[in-house]
């Protein structure tokens, strides 16, 4: 009986992370109106005109992470090490909204295509 109930358990946790990922959220507002998503969301940090076919909602979000590049020292000289370099980078997220205010695609890429 405990191996279903463990089952059961480890299937409902699974079933709650899939419903949180960043491509359920950001596809739960296709269909949605752009004033919903800013009454969420707050102002977009950008808006890019997108010609007819309306406009580029642009949210970029405070530091996500950090990579690590390796540590470099000459063995010879324990002094000589310089540590490892951090590079920041955030992510973007695109709502795609039609000149009546609907939200239509979104797209998640890295702040630095951005022009950023």
């Amino acid at each position: 009986m405990k191996t279903v109930e463990v089952a059961l358990f480890m299937a409902s946790i699974w079933m709650f992370a899939a419903c949180s990922s960043p491509h359920s959220i950001m596809q739960s507002w296709v269909g949605q109106d752009d004033e919903q998503l800013y009454a969420r969301w707050g102002n977009p940090t950008k808006t890019i005109d997108n010609g007819a076919s309306g406009k580029i909602a642009v949210f970029i979000g405070a530091e996500e992470g950090k990579q690590e590049k390796s540590n470099y020292c000459d063995f010879k000289f324990k002094s000589a090490c310089i540590p490892p370099k951090m590079k920041e980078y955030r992510k973007a997220k695109l709502f795609y909204i039609t000149p009546m205010g609907h939200i239509y695609n979104w797209k998640i890429v890295a702040a630095g295509k951005m022009g950023e």
